[in-house]
């Protein structure tokens, strides 16, 4: 089989290949990463290069800025672009905080910029698809994840999947606070992207979740994305929420916390990459492979490990001088895969007949989650195989979480018409029912900031 990946210089890309090439390497024959960045296809592209040849996959492995040639006769596309880099996340984030809102990537307002400027670029993508790839599946994992997937459901004439590793590592963290693995735990979960819960958690037959729930403090005290619930919320609820829920349920929090960091999840992770693409450059010119694999390696240790650590109030990052060379800095035979690229995998294998599997996918509803509509895109467990996909029922969710979760879907399904229509009036009146901005004034106020900043890619809006 043949894969393409869109955004094949993201800085999560070179793990990715690796583990691709040296634990599955029968599954693809061919891969090819598209990296519009010149700079990213010489540091990124290089190092993933660098790799394959170390495993003698070389001819195996094309970096290309032709997005033809990238997808040209492959079985499935990875797309995880980020139109206007780290740069356009900063603003995303910055432009709400000025209004005294919530600033993040998927949730609320910095959620709907990028959206608005992410729809038409893999638009266009899925008529290159439709076109050289026709029998191609794409696994969605472009940030907002569940609105992208949305729009190439509807309006992208092409097999899609949404991917997204939230609801997954939420019940990996559950089972390992019930000491048990994670294959002996079974959950039932429901919503939208980022807008989740898990209402029955399973073990040996008993649903443990009361216990839970009961004990709260305990998860709480693990940090990252429990620490982010209080544990009072979450005896109210009756549910575990993912933890981008935090966000509806503690927007001025999230605030004081950015305010008293002084930085933003966003610059954050700019800082990191910025790091990481300086440090590429200076080993890959000395031709020293290994140490840009060191620094790679150590560099995204440290983001991962910063992840939610500002919105729980833990410090969001290790400043404490250590570098690459610093003990715990694995070879490259330490890496294990994680996130959103480890469900692809798994969904590739079931779905090309490797072994039935259980994942949760950002697809259709057809009537997983019963107060929605049957085509409207939701986040739901699905059993893979050769045959297909089979939704499974989805989570009996609390009142409030199908209200906000019905609110929400309102916002997707309006802002997904604005950016296939170019409408701005549109778009400003999808993001007027976001909860999280507080009406039209606002969004109109914040759409004009976002068109300011952004530029040419929200210039299509009219």
């Amino acid at each position: 089989m043949k894969l393409a990946i869109l955004g094949g210089g993201g800085m999560r890309m070179p793990l990715f290949l690796r583990h691709v090439l040296l634990n599955d390497p029968t599954l693809f024959q061919e891969v090819r990463l598209l990296e519009p960045s010149a700079q990213r296809r010489r540091t990124v592209g290089a190092l993933c290069e660098g790799i394959a040849r170390r495993m003698d996959r070389a001819s195996d492995v094309v970096v290309t800025d032709d997005p033809y040639l990238a997808l040209d006769g492959v079985d499935f596309v990875f797309s995880a672009v980020r139109v206007g880099g780290d740069g356009g996340r900063v603003i995303d984030e910055q432009v709400a905080l000025g209004h005294g809102l919530v600033g993040q990537e998927t949730t609320g307002a910095g959620g709907a910029a990028m959206a608005l400027r992410t729809i038409p670029v893999l638009l266009e993508y899925c008529a290159m698809i439709r076109e050289v790839a026709p029998r191609a599946t794409v696994l969605n994992f472009t940030n907002p994840a569940g609105i992208v997937t949305e729009a190439l459901t509807r309006h992208g004439g092409v097999s899609v999947l949404g991917i997204c590793d939230t609801p997954s590592e939420l019940v990996a963290g559950l089972a390992r606070h019930l000491g048990a693995p994670r294959s002996s735990v079974s959950a039932c979960y429901g919503g939208l992207n980022h807008l989740g819960w898990v209402t029955a958690l399973r073990l040996g037959g008993e649903d443990r979740l009361e216990d839970v729930i009961r004990d709260y403090e305990q998860l709480q005290e693990l940090g990252g994305h429990f620490g982010v619930f209080e544990p009072g919320t979450i005896r109210r609820i009756g549910a575990i929420p993912s933890e981008y829920v935090a966000y509806y349920f503690y927007p001025d929090r999230y605030k004081q916390r950015v305010a008293e960091a002084g930085t933003s999840r966003g610059k954050q992770v700019a800082l990191l990459n910025d790091q990481i693409l300086t440090a590429l450059s200076k080993h890959l010119a000395a031709g020293d492979f290994d140490a840009s694999w060191r620094h790679y390696e150590w560099t995204m240790r440290r983001r991962s490990a910063s992840y939610m650590a500002l919105e729980s109030g833990e410090r969001s990052l290790d400043d404490s001088g250590a570098d690459c060379s610093s003990e715990g800095a694995r070879g490259e035979e330490g890496d294990t895969l994680g996130g959103y690229e480890a469900v692809a995998l798994q969904v590739i294998a079931a779905l090309s007949g490797g072994r039935e599997s259980v994942t949760t996918l950002n697809v259709a509803n057809g009537g997983a989650l019963s107060f929605l509509d049957a085509d409207s895109v939701v986040e739901v467990p699905c059993r893979l195989s050769a045959g297909g996909i089979e939704r499974l029922v989805g989570a009996e969710l609390p009142r409030h979480a199908r209200a906000l979760v019905m609110q929400v879907k309102e916002y997707e399904l309006a802002l997904v018409r604005a950016a296939v229509e170019g409408s701005l009036e549109g778009a400003e009146w999808a993001l007027a029912l976001n909860p999280l901005v507080s009406g039209v004034t606002a969004a109109r106020s914040l759409l004009a900031g976002y068109r300011r900043e952004h530029g040419d890619t929200l210039a299509y809006l009219n």
